[in-house]
């Protein structure tokens, strides 16, 4: 959807921005609504432009501007406005209403500053820097805990380390009704109970059913007694594509030993390129997809957050082994006295 800078009426909420260097840029506003994906373009004119933000399910709206650099505001009922340069677009201001004057204290205070810090250091120190980071936005939530956007950061921090999961879960039973209701609330509530439950070695696999890429229902329950590799990936991923090979010598190697369930992270609108994959790459083995992208329930549940991810499971399917490294599932393969 285009949206002129003509269209603007006093009755609707605006966001207005002001970016130097932006110029005539389009500037795209992704956002979601009902869970289905939605996105409007503006035209800049002289660094500045106009746009009628809409409300989302996550409260979140995305800004992407040239060259796929973004950040993302709260929507609120009231005007907002936006400044900065484009040579640091994730480095945007943002004014109107309490979420997005929290938000943007974070941002300030925690998020770039740790950006700057990082930039020309040695690899070396960036864990240490990334570990200041942590802390602070751990301080930053415990400091706000009757925010929307403390729910968001915590599910950030559930995401990117599960190292502190008791700790993040403890986080969040202080923090209050209201956004622990929320819409990130309530994903804290699944994606906790997805890290206490997932299969990870020594555990059973949940079992799923999904539709293969011939049309036909495939069950997990119909492997029971065999030895098998689930291969989480998508068509989309380089990594995935790279380690086909190494996948088909898996096949190959341990063929009537080992049966592969390819499972596909795909958006619905991307099954056909998919299926396209699929022949191009001549995987013959079972090919399953929820078309729901990396939010379906098996990915949910399975904890599924990297690319490829390989699950190996027993006859009882009990899962043995699960890496993302193809050398390191090569290895599992070989130590099992059964092959």
């Amino acid at each position: 959807m285009l949206t002129n800078l003509s269209g603007v009426t006093a009755q609707q909420y605006k966001l207005m921005g002001h970016i130097l260097g932006l110029g005539r840029m389009p500037v795209i506003f992704s956002y979601s609504q009902n869970g289905n994906g939605k996105s409007d373009t503006v035209f800049a004119s002289d660094d500045r432009f106009v746009y009628l933000p809409k409300p989302s399910d996550d409260g979140l709206i995305s800004i992407y501007i040239t060259g796929g650099r973004y950040t993302h505001f709260w929507y609120e009922a009231t005007d907002i406005s936006l400044s900065g340069n484009i040579e640091k677009p994730y480095q945007l201001h943002i004014e109107g209403g309490a979420l997005n004057t929290m938000y943007n204290k974070y941002q300030e205070n925690i998020n770039w500053f740790y950006l700057d810090k990082k930039q020309n250091q040695p690899d070396s120190l960036l864990p240490a820097i990334e570990e200041e980071k942590r802390r602070a936005t751990v301080q930053f939530i415990r400091e706000n805990r009757a925010v929307y956007p403390s729910a968001y950061l915590l599910y950030w921090l559930t995401i990117r380390d599960e190292r502190y999961a008791d700790d993040y879960e403890k986080m969040f039973e202080n923090l209050s009704n209201q956004v622990r209701n929320s819409y990130y609330g309530k994903k804290l509530t699944l994606r906790f109970e997805t890290l206490r439950n997932q299969p990870v070695v020594g555990r059973k696999a949940p079992p799923f059913s999904l539709t293969d890429s011939k049309g036909q229902k495939v069950q997990l329950s119909a492997f029971k007694g065999k030895y098998v590799l689930l291969d989480f990936w998508g068509h989309w991923c380089s990594p995935c594509i790279k380690s086909i090979p190494a996948l088909k010598n898996i096949n190959e190697k341990y063929a009537g030993k080992l049966t592969i369930i390819g499972i596909a992270a795909e958006n619905a609108d991307d099954k056909q390129k998919w299926l396209k994959t699929i022949e191009t790459h001549k995987l013959n083995w079972t090919q399953l997809s929820e078309f729901e992208g990396g939010e379906g329930e098996v990915n949910t549940k399975y904890n599924i957050l990297q690319f490829p991810t390989y699950l190996v499971l027993n006859k009882e399917g009990t899962v043995v082994g699960r890496t993302s490294a193809i050398s390191e599932l090569e290895e599992v393969l070989k130590s099992i006295n059964d092959f």
